[in-house]
């Protein structure tokens, strides 16, 4: 069976790429799964063409799209659809190492159920008060089939 490719996949998009030409891939062209509203993250003068399933793949807005030519891929040139998979979400938080609490807790990174924590603030419209929760299975609260 041949395993699906991405040429290029980003989770936590904050960057403006540029003069790029993304093309003749067996899957997606570029797939990008969140973008951080505060970087202001963009693709400008870029060429999406011949992928063989969609040229670009989006899972969240706030992205500049500037000069950007799609063409000829298979499926749709661009896709928005926010679903992230179940192994998506176990990938990426297999990336919070326990050990690096104090900067999770610094990025706003909370994992719960967490019996230190007991109440979580957030506040609209402040950017620096943006809280990401990561859910983890427990005997009290299994994870559903």
């Amino acid at each position: 069976m041949m395993n699906k490719t991405i040429t290029t996949s980003i989770d936590w998009n904050y960057h403006s790429f540029n003069n790029l030409t993304i093309r003749n891939n067996y899957f997606d062209g570029l797939d990008i799964i969140y973008n951080d509203l505060t970087k202001k993250p963009a693709l400008r003068n870029i060429y999406v063409t011949e992928n063989r399933r969609n040229g670009l793949k989006l899972r969240s807005v706030g992205i500049t799209i500037e000069n950007v030519l799609i063409e000829r891929n298979i499926n749709a040139g661009v896709r928005f659809n926010p679903r992230i998979s179940e192994a998506q979400q176990r990938d990426i938080v297999s990336w919070l190492d326990r050990r690096e609490q104090p900067d999770l807790e610094a990025n706003n990174v909370l994992i719960f159920p967490d019996n230190s924590v007991n109440k979580i603030q957030v506040f609209e419209s402040q950017l620096n008060q943006r809280k990401f929760l990561v859910a983890k299975s427990t005997p009290d609260c299994p994870r559903g089939m």
